[in-house]
């Protein structure tokens, strides 16, 4: 399955980062669960169980716009999980291709089938309209390390906030 040690590298730091999303959604449900509180377990878990992403970020900011605990702290923490959502969703529905060496690093592009309209300036004058697809993007080892730590210290900021939240409950 693994040409070479680069490869198997590149391909662990994948599941490390992808499992490192699902903590810091799972984090963030959490969150959304202290901050509607109340007794009622099973009406909490309903409003929570299907939601995506940003539906949760939405409901946080919301609920939390009424109940303002530690309003600073949940809304960069809301600031900062959004900033990394568009490229969470790359990483775990994007086609990975095969890992390549690139300037002495290993490289990996990942391709988004995701359509887009562009619309561009015309140098003289007026505009034009496209639509634009598979978009490829290339990460190497470093920035997944990047992206890894950054999530890493997203959750420890979710940890905490929950410390918290569990002691006001």
């Amino acid at each position: 399955m693994f040409p070479n040690e680069d490869h198997k590298t590149f391909y662990s730091l994948l599941g490390l980062l992808s499992a490192s999303f699902a903590k810091m959604e799972y984090r963030l449900s959490q969150i959304l669960s202290y901050l509607i509180g109340g007794e009622h377990e099973v009406i909490r878990e309903t409003v929570i169980s299907n939601n995506k992403l940003h539906d949760n970020i939405n409901l946080i900011k919301k609920i939390n716009a009424y109940r303002e605990i530690e309003p600073e702290l949940i809304n960069g923490l809301m600031i900062k999980i959004k900033s990394i959502s568009e490229e969470r969703n790359l990483f775990i529905h994007g086609i990975w291709h095969e890992p390549h060496e690139k300037d002495g690093q290993i490289i990996c592009l990942c391709e988004s089938k995701r359509i887009r309209h562009q619309v561009q300036k015309k140098e003289l004058g007026g505009e034009y309209s496209r639509w634009l697809r598979n978009e490829f993007h290339s990460y190497s080892i470093k920035s997944f390390e990047k992206r890894i730590r950054e999530v890493g210290q997203i959750i420890k900021i979710q940890d905490e906030l929950l410390q918290k939240l569990k002691m006001m409950s």
